[in-house]
């Protein structure tokens, strides 16, 4: 597990179709629970499936969303897609890879959207299954609310005027 310390680099850049391997390492990582019921032989196909299907969705649903990979210290620790192009900005997926988790990044990462979000007017709107406790009092803590229920998911809001975020000391840069 790293821990993030304010002498980390953290560093946002636009993903490539070179990063591939790696996002999609991210993505198995992120939902291996929902593949350790499958024999092992099927995995690598089930996986790759799933992934090109997200990434298909995602394409077509918001073709104007910003898809960055997140480097700590020059690595690759995870990816983040948000679409600013609405009246909210939509936070569409974060994921940080295992070896990088419970270190403050997605932290760092969220509260920067949240300021550049809050400093354009707009509010920041996702959605996150109902069951993942983590990533719910992340988003607690960052001043998101519950905007709908549905049965495993919930829509929740962050208003531009919310308290501001915990991670002013984590500067995020953007390289190209």
């Amino acid at each position: 597990m790293t821990t993030l310390t304010p002498a980390r680099a953290i560093t946002l850049r636009a993903a490539a179709p070179a990063d591939e391997s790696l996002l999609r390492r991210i993505f198995e990582q992120s939902r291996s629970a929902d593949f350790s019921g499958f024999p092992a032989g099927l995995r690598p196909a089930l996986v790759d499936m799933q992934y090109r299907a997200q990434q298909a969705q995602y394409s077509a649903q918001y073709p104007e969303a910003r898809h960055e990979v997140i480097l700590v210290d020059g690595a690759v620790a995870g990816r983040i897609l948000v679409d600013e192009s609405g009246t909210a900005w939509r936070l569409i997926d974060i994921s940080v890879s295992s070896e990088h988790r419970n270190g403050g990044i997605g932290t760092a990462v969220l509260s920067e959207v949240c300021e550049r979000a809050s400093a354009s007017g707009r509010p920041v709107e996702l959605s996150v299954w109902a069951g993942n406790r983590a990533a719910r009092r992340l988003y607690e803590r960052l001043g998101f609310s519950v905007a709908a229920e549905r049965p495993d998911y919930l829509s929740l809001h962050r208003a531009p005027d919310a308290l501001p975020s915990t991670a002013g000391h984590n500067r995020i840069a953007r390289t190209s």
